[in-house]
């Protein structure tokens, strides 16, 4: 089933109880999956019940509800069928936004990099929230590539990683909305950030 290596969040391989614990997630969510639109049929795989499994701390019933709400959220809203370059915002505007893979890190992750004095009409918090979301659907479909290849097999190498440049960082930027929306948005994606590296940050 492709499910990654040292994998049980905590760098270790997977007990045959919690391969079993996967196994009966992917089942549960079964009509779930089968929900999904077609651009999104690949989407709920064995993989993805070990992320939600570990970030419930192995609790079925807590990965259950999370992973439902994530199913139906894409179900009904069907987020992603949008492409990064389709991006509204930054369609109308490339300068307004500035959040982007720039490349992969020695372990094979998307290294996403973003400068606040770059992103020339950033303060739109529903609109950068969706942009983030596509580039997280980007590193998505990346991961999923290295994996068809045989590539990035263990769990940490199947995560993004973020650099924060506060270079132009300003009162205007400290919008409580962003942060709230960010946080619903990351409750679909868990166990997928490894770690976010911040330049310059205010102190």
């Amino acid at each position: 089933y492709d499910i990654a290596y040292q994998g049980n969040g905590q760098d270790e391989e997977l007990s045959k109880e919690q391969l079993q614990l996967i196994q009966q997630l992917y089942e549960r969510v079964a009509c779930y999956r089968q929900a999904l639109a077609s651009h999104d049929q690949d989407f709920c795989d064995h993989e993805l019940c070990r992320r939600y499994l570990v970030a419930r701390q192995w609790d079925l019933g807590k990965a259950e509800d999370q992973l439902v709400s994530t199913l139906m959220w894409r179900a009904e809203e069907q987020p992603g069928k949008l492409e990064l370059w389709q991006n509204p915002k930054a369609f109308a505007n490339p300068l307004c936004v500035n959040l982007r893979v720039v490349g992969l890190d020695k372990e094979g992750r998307p290294i996403c990099y973003t400068c606040f004095a770059e992103a020339h009409d950033r303060w739109d918090a529903e609109a950068n929230t969706l942009y983030v979301f596509t580039v997280l659907e980007a590193c998505q479909r990346i991961l999923r590539q290295r994996r068809g290849k045989g590539l990035n097999k263990t769990a940490t190498s199947r995560q993004c990683v973020f650099v924060i440049d506060f270079d132009g960082f300003g009162l205007r930027d400290q919008n409580p909305r962003s942060a709230i929306l960010t946080a619903k948005l990351l409750k679909h994606f868990p166990e997928f950030l490894n770690f976010v590296a911040l330049i310059d940050a205010p102190v």
